[in-house]
């Protein structure tokens, strides 16, 4: 099966519109690099925001490289979105003109507490405003919050039932990484459980089975953590069904934390394993089908 890759990023740390990259000190990956590192498993992709200094600049960026001879095309685009700026709407504007391949926004909100620690769903009028924005131009919204923000999130979105939302990158859940697990970790993820079934409960929300060695770091190294993380797959499954979930590569990201044993066919090697036990129709929802519906791929 030729998967669709739902989260990946492209990007230049020297084409002045990505500081936040530069900063970082993360080398440059584009199209081509995707495609070594995938070959023949990705049929189509899904790029996803990096941290622009241009939100609009950088949709025309990934635009002209979208399909690029050889390499894995880009279908969608999932677009900086600040929905909590005044121009907010000059700025979707911009990147639905920028390229019919824009297919919804992120902002990377860490909440509660984010980035600039303003909560964006508990206290910011200006951000819901924006948020109404995306039901008129048929936006989908790529959601990164940490688990603590899970119930704000749930209540603002009850105001939003139309927008389709996926949760990034397993709702950021965060492990010590220790074996067995300990109470502290058996306590998060009973947390995190008990939040997600809210969350899910909305029937617009959809969620990413995604960098996961953030939640388990090095989880590749380890039968025990590996375990741990084919549970939280299986966990998240069982609340959202497989028509809501998907899985992700989250390349480069991981790539350039998992070296050097974390590679693109480990990855999906693993996420088979996890899932092989499941109906097709399952895994074809996980693999291709939900990334291709939320998408409209």
């Amino acid at each position: 099966m030729a998967f669709i890759d739902p989260h990946m990023h492209i990007w230049d740390p020297n084409d002045g519109n990505h500081t936040a990259i530069k900063n970082y000190g993360l080398p440059a990956y584009l199209p081509t690099d995707y495609t070594a590192d995938f070959k023949d498993r990705i049929q189509m992709c899904v790029f996803v925001e990096a941290i622009p200094d241009d939100p609009v600049e950088e949709t025309r960026w990934v635009a002209a490289r979208a399909n690029v001879d050889g390499a894995i095309p880009i279908k969608g685009i999932v677009a900086n979105m600040p929905l909590h700026k005044d121009n907010i709407e000059e700025i979707i504007k911009g990147h639905l003109e920028a390229s019919p391949l824009v297919k919804g926004g992120r902002l990377i909100l860490f909440e509660p507490g984010g980035f600039d620690n303003c909560n964006y769903l508990a206290d910011n009028p200006g951000f819901k405003n924006g948020f109404g924005l995306l039901e008129k131009y048929s936006l989908s919204w790529d959601l990164q919050i940490n688990p603590a923000g899970l119930k704000s999130a749930t209540t603002f979105l009850k105001d939003f039932p139309k927008v389709p939302v996926v949760l990034d990158h397993v709702g950021m859940l965060k492990l010590s990484g220790e074996t067995p697990l300990t109470e502290e970790d058996k306590k998060v993820i009973e947390e995190w459980k008990q939040d997600l079934k809210g969350f899910a409960a909305l029937p617009n929300t959809h969620v990413k089975l995604s960098m996961l060695n953030y939640t388990i770091t090095h989880w590749f190294e380890d039968p025990q953590k590996e375990e741990l993380a084919k549970s939280v797959v299986l966990d998240l499954i069982n609340i959202f069904g497989s028509n809501r979930c998907m899985f992700g590569s989250n390349f480069p990201v991981d790539k350039v934390k998992d070296k050097p044993n974390g590679t693109s066919t480990k990855l999906y090697d693993s996420f088979c394993k996890w899932v092989a036990g499941l109906p097709q129709a399952d895994k074809d929802n996980l693999f291709v089908n939900t990334a291709k519906n939320f998408y409209r791929l």
